[in-house]
């Protein structure tokens, strides 16, 4: 499901991904690490790397998508 994106060589779980975007595309202003961290139970630098892809998936996307 996750092959040949961003999050293709993951070690967290597909649930906690999914936990991530949501609370990053529902938060005003996104969201801190530290924050992330605590909501979904993960380390600060797994909460930190997760919106960093997120972005870059959403980057890699951007020039293909016509309004």
């Amino acid at each position: 499901m996750t092959s040949r994106t961003v999050f293709a060589n993951r070690k967290l779980s597909f649930k906690k991904i999914i936990m991530a975007i949501w609370e990053e595309i529902t938060a005003a202003k996104g969201m801190a690490a530290l924050h992330l961290g605590r909501k979904l139970n993960v380390q600060y630098k797994t909460a930190y790397v997760l919106p960093q892809k997120l972005r870059e998936a959403v980057g890699l996307r951007r020039d293909a998508i016509k309004l």
